[in-house]
């Protein structure tokens, strides 16, 4: 599964997206500041991309830039599992 769709998939599970129809769930729909995504539901879709994909978040990069839109969590997971191949190459 690419992670687009695995974040997207993640959202509409969240209890608080059953008050957002799934069709406002744009790539670009403000997750924090709409409260679809709160500290808790940050911290589970952290585990989420940290099982699925195999990397880690760093809490200092746990801010909007990299969690307020599907889009931005997809650039930034597909940005980490990169550098994790690359590192791993040069291994």
């Amino acid at each position: 599964m690419d992670v687009k769709t695995s974040v997207r998939e993640f959202l509409l599970s969240t209890s608080a997206a059953s008050t957002i129809p799934a069709e406002e769930i744009t790539d670009d729909y403000p997750l924090l500041s709409s409260g679809l995504l709160d500290s808790l539901a940050v911290y589970t879709l952290v585990v989420h991309l940290e099982k699925a994909f195999g990397i880690t978040v760093r809490d200092q990069e746990l801010h909007p830039g990299n969690f307020g839109t599907i889009e931005l969590i997809t650039e930034f997971t597909e940005a980490k599992i990169h550098a994790l191949a690359e590192s791993r190459e040069s291994a």
